[in-house]
């Protein structure tokens, strides 16, 4: 698999973001050692310019991680089934060899150390004196460590994968209910419960984001729970509705296009609203080191908040009223 060229632009992205992540360790380190903001000698000036210069090709590196993780769900899920005996969605693909999963799960959760990063990093180049700059550099060593667990992930994910493997997917994993399993259910009591749950973190964050003076660490704690209840809520409960068929809890192919590609939307709507918060929670905890009024861009992301909760229940809520809850 490693001849094809799906897999080669992802290993290339891979290595080059690899490579200007390392580059930004050297000068991180660097500018790390030797700063300090209220100084005005010619070393600040040098170290301000390297900043400003390294911070933007490690936010474009990173935004090209982002990109990447797409590229990977629409490599394992369209691209490489037909290549694959018995595989007809992700299910089949990442289930091939034992790196599948782990390099799905890295991928999806380093997003949100990438956003930690872009956030304080747009902060920082919002001030005059770059007050973030020492803390948002100590992210890049463990994003570099990231990027590299990744890159060999994903080499031996894809050098795994040969043509005369033969790999099961949903047909075989829904019926197969031994210890490697990886696909199981909740009866419809916990079903009702996690719904009831999902309810009230939903009220729960639309008050804490309406009240002024509460930590919005708070709201990101229950936001996190909300996008997990959520999560798993559409893989247990809500698929069924969106495929139209009681016995299909797959996960993956709510990304096809016969489906109006709505698991994209969705989970774009996790991320943004994940982002959001941590973005919300930078300016509180660094606000005493800013200038800059933020003010009207609190407004909005509390706006977008609003917004994005409540499609993150609305979209599927309608499959389930469409069908009117049975099947």
């Amino acid at each position: 698999m490693l001849t094809d060229y799906w897999v080669i632009t992802q290993l290339l992205i891979q290595v080059s973001t690899l490579l200007i992540g390392l580059g930004a360790v050297y000068y991180g380190v660097r500018i790390i050692a030797g700063w300090d903001e209220v100084a005005v000698s010619e070393k600040q000036l040098q170290l301000e310019r390297q900043t400003y210069l390294v911070s933007s090709v490690v936010r474009f590196a990173l935004l090209f991680q982002l990109f990447s993780l797409i590229l990977f769900m629409v490599t394992v899920n369209i691209h490489i089934p037909p290549l694959i005996k018995g595989a007809m969605c992700a299910q089949g693909v990442l289930s091939v060899n034992e790196y599948g999963y782990p390099l799905l799960y890295l991928k999806v959760l380093a997003v949100f150390l990438y956003v930690l990063f872009l956030s304080m990093n747009y902060l920082d180049d919002r001030e005059p004196t770059y007050p973030l700059t020492p803390l948002k550099y100590w992210l890049i060593p463990p994003i570099a460590i990231i990027l590299l667990v990744e890159l060999l992930l994903m080499y031996l994910f894809f050098a795994g994968i040969t043509p005369d493997i033969i790999t099961t997917c949903c047909s075989v994993a829904f019926s197969d209910w031994g210890d490697d399993t990886t696909v199981w259910t909740l009866s419809e009591e916990w079903i009702d419960y996690l719904l009831w749950v999902f309810g009230g973190l939903y009220i729960t964050i639309l008050l804490l984001n309406a009240r002024k003076g509460i930590a919005p660490y708070w709201t990101l704690l229950i936001g996190v729970g909300y996008v997990v209840i959520a999560i798993l809520l559409l893989k247990l409960h809500f698929v069924k509705y969106i495929y139209g068929l009681p016995s299909h809890l797959c996960l993956y192919d709510i990304f096809l296009s016969q489906y109006h590609y709505v698991g994209f939307g969705l989970f774009l709507s996790y991320y943004i609203l994940l982002s959001l918060l941590i973005f919300k929670n930078c300016l509180y905890l660094k606000e005493g080191t800013l200038r800059y009024s933020y003010s009207r861009l609190k407004t909005r992301i509390d706006y977008f908040i609003y917004i994005l909760t409540s499609l993150i229940i609305l979209i599927p809520m309608l499959y389930w009223i469409l069908w009117e809850g049975k099947l």
